[in-house]
């Protein structure tokens, strides 16, 4: 319960502090800096890997990244507005937006669900399959995180001078990231059940279909482009918002449905739907 505003707030910072012209810091607050702060604990440690314990140092992480993004928010403002209360009362710098934190938080809501659903509706070694698949396929989605870096606050300034800009923009950008995946997409075709054999070798070949319907649906959301980050950075938040609950909603159930019926590949063709949805 204390997490997930914490993550929540910890996305919404890293996409002021970017939009703020600060694109490397952005980076350094997207989770990063707690998984440092978690690793560098464990070797502090020496190895104690209790679930309680990794939970509560990822927390206090995220707690220090809250801190220092809103120190480092206040920096820039203060240099930009001659004063933080005053870029904070101004209308040009209205830094907290409900439909944007509304947004972030169904989609983690939403991954979380996924994990549930998977264990209620398979077994501990067909869940095990789905989740060692997943996140192997989850590299290509790196591709969008980038993208979406660098090219968001482009977005927003696009959008002062009219849609159509903004569109030619991400067609563009949308190409560039096709191409850049597909070889992404063909070595995991050639050599994925090798990168699976890392993780679990005798998974390995159980894992291989399920890996590339999760292949397919990423690349399928790369070739749709960056429309999410293009409606956020130009005022459209509330469709952004509205778009997310309905497709959390429709993917959950079809991931429900399909899985009771066909088990794990019904699962994790749902999942995958609801990535591209």
């Amino acid at each position: 319960c204390l997490m997930l505003p914490m993550l929540v707030f910890t996305k919404i910072n890293s996409a002021v502090i970017r939009a703020l012209g600060k694109t490397l810091s952005s980076v350094f607050y997207d989770y990063q800096f707690a998984f440092m702060l978690t690793g560098l604990s464990l070797a502090v440690t020496l190895g104690r890997n209790e679930i309680q314990y990794l939970v509560f140092v990822f927390l206090i992480a995220l707690c220090v990244m809250q801190v220092c993004a809103f120190l480092q928010m206040g920096a820039i403002l203060y240099k930009k507005d001659n004063g933080f209360s005053d870029a904070i009362n101004s209308n040009k710098s209205n830094v907290f937006n409900y439909d944007y934190m509304v947004s972030t938080t169904v989609s983690y809501l939403n991954q979380w669900s996924v994990v549930l659903l998977s264990g209620l509706l398979l077994s501990s070694t067909a869940a095990g399959v789905a989740t060692v698949a997943q996140k192997s396929a989850a590299i290509l989605s790196f591709v969008i995180t980038i993208y979406s870096i660098v090219y968001s606050p482009s977005f927003a300034v696009l959008g002062a001078k009219g849609g159509r800009a903004v569109v030619e923009k991400g067609k563009r950008i949308t190409k560039e990231m096709t191409v850049v995946a597909a070889p992404c997409v063909l070595f995991y075709f050639l050599f994925g059940d090798v990168l699976l054999s890392f993780f679990d070798a005798d998974l390995a070949s159980e894992s291989f279909g399920v890996l590339l319907i999760f292949v397919v649906a990423h690349f399928l959301n790369i070739s749709f482009g960056l429309v999410g980050a293009a409606l956020n950075m130009t005022g459209r938040e509330k469709k952004v918002k509205n778009i997310a609950i309905i497709g959390v909603g429709i993917g959950l159930a079809v991931i429900y449905f399909l899985g009771s019926i066909y088990g794990l590949y019904g699962y994790v063709a749902g999942y995958a739907f609801s990535m591209v949805f």
